[in-house]
């Protein structure tokens, strides 16, 4: 779920500075300027190759279909398209991707409860039940 959180919280902070009437720039400039994550790294790099005239980089700097939509958007606003319906769409589309990651690693949880049960609980239950028997077999070896 680490890919969808960092690039989940950009899309929030360049959605309020731009429903606070900021430009794309300065909502990813004030981004850039709170937070030094691995996704803003990427996007401050793809942004820089992005200003040097290159297209088609998000692709090779981006791994997830959902980074590549948030980045695709923040282009067309670079570019001076509306976006922020369209940060709409995608902030729903990321939302319901979580939710989803999210339940997936909760249907994983009762298995993986079930290790430090067969790991340390039923091996102190087989000490309970074959201690006495040992204790037994050790005094009747000692008479």
């Amino acid at each position: 779920m680490e890919f969808l959180a960092q690039p989940y919280l950009c899309l929030l902070e360049v959605r309020h500075r731009m429903e606070c009437g900021h430009s794309t720039s300065e909502a990813l400039r004030n981004y850039f300027s709170k937070v030094n994550d691995p996704f803003a790294v990427k996007l401050l790099q793809w942004q820089w190759s992005y200003l040097q005239g290159r297209q088609g980089d998000e692709k090779k700097i981006f791994n997830s279909p959902l980074q590549i939509l948030l980045v695709e958007t923040i282009k067309r606003g670079l570019s001076g398209e509306p976006i922020l319906t369209r940060l709409a769409e995608v902030e729903e589309e990321m939302r319901l991707e979580m939710i989803d990651a999210m339940e997936k690693h909760l249907q994983k949880l009762p298995v993986l409860s079930l290790l430090p049960l067969t790991g340390f609980i039923f091996p102190s239950f087989m000490l309970l039940l074959i201690g006495p028997l040992m204790s037994d077999l050790f005094n009747s070896f000692k008479s």
